[in-house]
């Protein structure tokens, strides 16, 4: 088990996390989510002990060579070839590690005489996660591991961190995009501004009564509607997208007196929820 308590961490005097507590439970995949800047980051450098926290206890029963960690950049010595690499990682276990790699490295149909400098981006992280499991991890934290990928990468790279899991691993799963959680995740946090503003099942996440909401009509800008529980997705002169958390006759009360062409009103996704949570950031840009 990996267990953080109260985890604060400064860069100078700005606070980058502050008091982020969660837990990962053997055989489980936890997902971290949050926008670009939010924290997600510094929480993995201190778990590595690359950062010292400020405050904060966590309770980490994992040695350093029981720790596999993929970084959302793939940086590699660009002159070897993927064998050569994955010789030179297994070189720094006590164990042999290559059969693994070849495993692996055949499952993600790996070309081993390719040299790193030859590789596209969705090949460099295929080597990249072969050397994030090929000493058979405990504790395995994968930073953006999906961004980038093809969608039958994504599902080849779901189906090997799926294994992991069913061998009792303990997996962070670090992500800006709240659908790549669908898939993987048992439970997730949410981390906005260094803190952690939900803990809560992916089951759970998706019984959340969101409707997304389009209303085209001419003027639609002008139109004096609340902003309460809007999300507002997309605005223009004649067009109004938004998340909306409210009661629909209420909604509709309000339009009474606005001339629709049409009006679209869909159940929410996970992406929609995501925005929920940081409304006034994308409402921000919206209006910018």
């Amino acid at each position: 088990m990996l267990k953080l308590k109260n985890l604060t961490k400064y860069y100078g005097t700005k606070k980058a996390i502050s008091n982020v507590s969660f837990d990962i439970n053997d055989g489980e995949i936890f997902g971290l989510v949050g926008l670009v800047g939010s924290g997600k980051t510094t929480v993995v450098r201190t778990i590595l002990d690359y950062l010292i926290s400020d405050r904060g206890i966590i309770e980490n029963g994992f040695k350093k060579e029981e720790i596999g960690y993929m970084p959302s950049e793939i940086n590699l010595y660009q002159n070897l070839t993927v064998m050569d690499m994955f010789k030179h990682n297994n070189s720094f276990y006590k164990k042999d590690c290559m059969a693994k790699a070849l495993e692996l490295a055949k499952k993600l149909n790996l070309d081993l005489k390719q040299k790193i400098c030859e590789l596209t981006l969705i090949e460099l992280k295929k080597v990249g996660l072969v050397l994030t499991l090929m000493h058979d991890p405990k504790l395995i934290i994968l930073d953006e591991s999906l961004k980038d990928l093809d969608l039958l990468t994504k599902r080849e790279f779901e189906t090997l961190i799926m294994t992991e899991k069913e061998k009792g691993k303990t997996i962070l799963f670090v992500t800006s995009s709240l659908v790549e959680t669908k898939n993987l995740c048992d439970r997730l946090a949410i981390i906005k501004n260094g803190k952690i503003v939900e803990i809560i099942s992916v089951s759970e996440l998706k019984k959340y009564d969101f409707l997304v909401v389009t209303i085209i009509a001419k003027n639609i800008k002008k139109a004096k509607l609340p902003l309460k529980n809007m999300q507002i997705r997309e605005s223009t002169n004649d067009k109004l997208q938004f998340i909306y958390t409210g009661n629909i006759n209420e909604l509709l009360a309000d339009l009474v007196n606005v001339e629709i062409e049409k009006l679209l009103i869909e159940e929410s996704d996970l992406e929609d929820i995501f925005l929920h949570y940081f409304k006034e950031e994308y409402n921000d840009k919206i209006r910018a």
